[in-house]
């Protein structure tokens, strides 16, 4: 998988999960931005394996490129929950890809607004003008799955320094520990408790921030936030805890939508 495109602390080397091609690619020299991708991990071969990962697109003049800038996934009809540093002052969100395993494809309701978590916690809600549009929905979890359990991550982040990955990937690994975040640039995330996922086979890295993160029961559990991989396998990564700082209410109480629902 890619991770965000960010590059949030130097010290720490920690990276923000953002695309690092297409929209990102475009100014990755000068002006970095949000990404990360899926290191190792599988391919996924079938559009029924996809559990309920979609495509956040920006609009751009890019020839082909589709405006891809991160994951996200989908909680509700018209409800997408993605991260907070994905959603940036420069670009205008137009559309969220549904119901496919490939980047670049899938059917594409249009984006009706975006709404930021109010505290410093990488979380945001998208919504779309298609209850109908094709697609699963996954439920989204109030309880942290226990230290040690297995959790899996899903994300079209970049595969190499310079290539995301076309098609949708899942990376297995172990919840390691919870953790106050520690990323306080490009935006202060602070007050938001990460689940620190240990590799089995796979590392988010550039472009796979948003993506979801699931237990074993299906349910969402975190939101791909950063990683300290750098396209290795030798970190972890953090993704934004749905379990802590009342994130789960937030959502229920933005969206009408409770924890476990299931559509």
């Amino acid at each position: 998988m890619n991770r965000i495109l960010w590059t949030l602390c130097a010290p720490l080397a920690i990276t923000a999960l953002l695309p690092a091609t297409g929209v990102a690619a475009a100014h990755r020299a000068a002006d970095p931005t949000p990404s990360t991708r899926i290191v190792g991990g599988k391919e996924l071969t079938s559009l029924e394996q996809n559990p309920g990962a979609t495509g956040l697109h920006v609009k751009t003049d890019i020839p082909g490129n589709g405006g891809f800038i991160c994951g996200s996934m989908r909680i509700g009809p018209t409800w997408v929950l993605t991260a907070k540093h994905c959603i940036m002052d420069k670009y205008t969100y137009t559309q969220v890809s549904t119901n496919t395993i490939k980047r670049s494809e899938g059917p594409r309701p249009n984006i009706v607004r975006v709404i930021k978590h109010p505290k410093k916690i990488d979380l945001a809600l998208v919504e779309i003008d298609d209850a109908n549009a094709p697609g699963k929905i996954l439920p989204y979890s109030d309880k942290g799955p226990a230290i040690g359990s297995s959790v899996l991550n899903y994300g079209w982040g970049r595969v190499d320094p310079d290539n995301p990955s076309p098609v949708l990937k899942v990376a297995e690994g172990t919840v390691a520990r919870y953790s106050q975040s520690p990323v306080t640039s490009p935006i202060d995330l602070t007050e938001g408790v990460d689940l620190i996922f240990k590799p089995v086979d796979g590392l988010c890295w550039l472009g796979d921030s948003g993506g979801p993160l699931l237990d074993r029961t299906g349910a969402v559990v975190g939101v791909t936030s950063w990683s300290n991989g750098n396209g290795t396998m030798n970190g972890i990564c953090a993704h934004l805890s749905l379990a802590h700082q009342g994130t789960a209410k937030w959502i229920a109480d933005t969206t009408g939508i409770k924890p476990g629902t299931r559509f």
